[in-house]
């Protein structure tokens, strides 16, 4: 698909209405008009697969069309330039009723039920479509397959919920928790992560690479996509902000996805089940310094037998 000069990747899903709503979603004007900031979120809400829309507002802008408004500010033309770039991706919005006259100019992301973000950086092309970019994520998504790498690679890892589809109030609390912590957690950590969440009786196999069991839901994990990396202690469940801190402490460990043995293997085990019980970890350590020893032991009598061989010959 070209856009703008620029070829890109089709970002929706393959089934007929998807890709029926992408093409109603091209015909719409780049920029849509809003008269207020609740008629905002309702139309993110009804028409971005996301949930996300961004909002533009400036009281200097003046013209009869949609393209004279958007020419007519400095900020404008950046949001109009970035609109066009990223027309296929984003729903964008131009607010043309103040709520009040002294209003200072915007741009700010908005979803339903939580805090709009705004813009506040440099006002260029480039930084406003870094910001477009980064922002273009529900709070919290329910991952599929059509959405899980373009996610998952945008440059933050994902913190994962892993629930039983069929429980929904099991879905329900999984998704409040997530959110809670996504809207409210500590500054300068909840804007680390992007969140989501899936059905692990259907990702059951996606599962196995990172040692999870479906049965053990409600969980959450935490994978960084691109390099295969993930953080995963059971003991936690649905505890974000606790399973988070200890990541950020170094208490829970960094694993490659699909390595499952050999020491490391049995590394990740103990640290797996350390907030349980020290003395499971000291048993576990008995039992593979008695296993080592009975090695060691088994060499030793092996070469005095061959001692013993030598001298009666």
């Amino acid at each position: 698909m070209s856009l703008d000069g620029t070829i890109v990747d089709y970002p929706g899903g393959r089934s007929k209405e998807e890709i029926l709503q992408f093409a109603k979603k091209m015909n719409r004007p780049m920029v849509s008009s809003v008269s207020t900031m609740h008629e905002a979120v309702e139309y993110a809400g009804e028409n971005s697969s996301s949930g996300v829309a961004f909002v533009v507002f400036d009281a200097a802008v003046s013209g009869t069309t949609m393209e004279e408004k958007l020419q007519s500010t400095t900020l404008t033309q950046v949001v109009a330039q970035v609109a066009r770039k990223y027309q296929a991706y984003a729903e964008f919005l131009l607010l043309e009723a103040p709520a009040t006259t002294q209003e200072a100019p915007f741009f700010c992301r908005v979803e339903e039920h939580v805090e709009s973000r705004c813009y506040t950086g440099d006002m260029s092309t480039m930084d406003v479509l870094d910001f477009c970019k980064m922002e273009n994520v529900p709070t919290v998504s329910h991952l599929g397959p059509s959405n899980f790498f373009p996610i998952g690679r945008k440059g933050r890892p994902l913190v994962i919920g892993v629930v039983d589809g069929q429980n929904k109030d099991q879905v329900a609390t999984t998704k409040q928790a997530l959110a809670k912590f996504a809207v409210s957690g500590p500054v300068g950590q909840r804007d680390k992560y992007y969140y989501g969440y899936f059905d692990g009786t259907i990702w059951k196999k996606f599962l196995e690479q990172f040692l999870i069991d479906p049965t053990d839901s409600p969980l959450v994990f935490l994978l960084d996509v691109p390099s295969k990396t993930y953080w995963k202690n059971i003991t936690y469940a649905m505890d974000v902000e606790g399973f988070l801190a200890a990541v950020e402490m170094g208490s829970v460990k960094k694993q490659i996805a699909g390595r499952k043995g050999g020491i490391n293997g049995f590394m990740n085990l103990l640290a797996e089940y350390h907030p349980w019980s020290g003395l499971v970890c000291i048993l576990m350590g008995v039992i593979f310094a008695t296993i080592v020893f009975m090695i060691v032991s088994t060499g030793d009598v092996e070469e005095e037998r061959k001692r013993a061989d030598k001298k009666e010959k």
